[in-house]
């Protein structure tokens, strides 16, 4: 968690300050603010992975153990003849593994399929649009209402800035600083998304670690 949380977040600070130096505050604003609302939109959609992981656990658990009866007491079913019996155990158990598993997988495909839209194509558009501000919308006016700061920049340099290249270097520069903000704000949001499959294993060793003690308190009573 501190590997996948740490270095982005820093990323975030440190890529923001370098825009907001000559896109001003409004332009990272605007690409932090589009992923907030792509987190909650997202954050809607996305089914329960912390109790699915929960789930899975149990379902393979139960799978392993019934495995497990038949290593430990194969003399004693071969002797009753319940092979067939310890079949349909093992069988529904399976089914149960994969059922669960194709319900996961088809989860997944749908919230990785919404979230490759929303948060890179959608969010790739919204950057290089918001780049260009300065860039295509130079009258002084037209600027003020879209980011105001850059239009108070920009009409007192035009003198410096008016070459095409010193336009071009300026465009390339910002767009390399926003792909990289949102590449680190996009690693947030997906180390959100692992936080909630860990919270399932982190159920069910809760689970675990309550039914031990339980065990432990009956024996010393």
């Amino acid at each position: 968690l501190y590997s996948n949380l740490s270095k982005p977040s820093i990323d975030i600070v440190l890529f923001s300050r370098k825009l907001s130096k000559s896109l001003g505050p409004e332009g990272p604003l605007l690409m932090i603010g589009y992923f907030a609302l792509c987190s909650l939109v997202l954050r809607g959609l996305q089914p329960p992975f912390g109790q699915l992981a929960a789930d899975e656990q149990k379902f393979e658990g139960e799978y392993r153990l019934h495995h497990s009866r038949l290593i430990a007491h194969s003399e004693e079913i071969a002797f009753y003849n319940g092979g067939h019996r310890e079949k349909l155990y093992i069988n529904n158990a399976f089914e149960n593994v994969m059922t669960h598993l194709r319900k996961v997988y088809a989860a997944r495909w749908r919230i990785g399929f919404a979230d490759a839209i929303l948060v890179k194509y959608v969010a790739t558009i919204v950057g290089y649009s918001v780049v260009s501000i300065p860039i295509f919308f130079s009258d002084a006016r037209i600027l003020s209402y879209l980011l105001p700061i850059v239009a108070t920049r920009h009409s007192g340099a035009d003198s410096e800035t008016g070459a095409a290249s010193d336009i071009a270097g300026q465009y390339t520069r910002n767009s390399r600083l926003l792909l990289q903000l949102a590449g680190s704000v996009g690693r947030v949001i997906l180390a959100g998304k692992e936080i909630n499959r860990l919270t399932g294993y982190v159920q069910r060793v809760a689970n675990l670690r309550d039914v031990l003690e339980d065990l432990s308190h009956h024996n010393a009573v």
